[in-house]
């Protein structure tokens, strides 16, 4: 008989156990989370920034430095000045955005000589045609 109570309180102290574990990892989550919250707004006070691009930012940042997005988080929270990872994702993204821009405005411009050379030709193309006599 003391066989069965044995294996009640011994599920129940896994299931205790189970559940502290859980609870700290949430624990875990909720704090790293409001650190990264924090963080995306520094960043985006920080550089005019919507609250989404400066996620973008910090998650790019985080990636391309092979940094855990939490520890770049803390960093950024508790400096005053921005970590060189952020720093370098911030050139970057201003380099692609500038190339975007420059194939843009390369396309706009081919297009505009495309039209102009369709306009040319059919001003040609009715300055040779004969016109009807009157």
């Amino acid at each position: 008989m003391s066989g069965i109570g044995d294996r009640v309180e011994t599920s129940t102290s896994t299931e205790l156990t189970e559940l502290r574990a859980r609870v700290a990892q949430l624990q875990t989550a909720l704090e790293t989370r409001i650190v990264v919250e924090q963080s995306k707004g520094v960043l985006a006070e920080r550089f005019q920034l919507t609250v989404e691009d400066a996620f973008l930012l910090l998650r790019y940042a985080a990636r391309s430095s092979r940094t855990n997005i939490h520890e770049l988080a803390q960093e950024i929270v508790e400096s005053g000045t921005t970590p060189r990872s952020v720093t370098v994702a911030m050139a970057r993204q201003q380099r692609w955005r500038a190339a975007g821009q420059r194939e843009r405005s390369e396309a706009h411009r081919e297009k505009a000589t495309q039209e102009r050379e369709r306009a040319e030709r059919l001003a040609d193309r009715m300055r040779n045609e004969p016109r009807p006599a009157t």
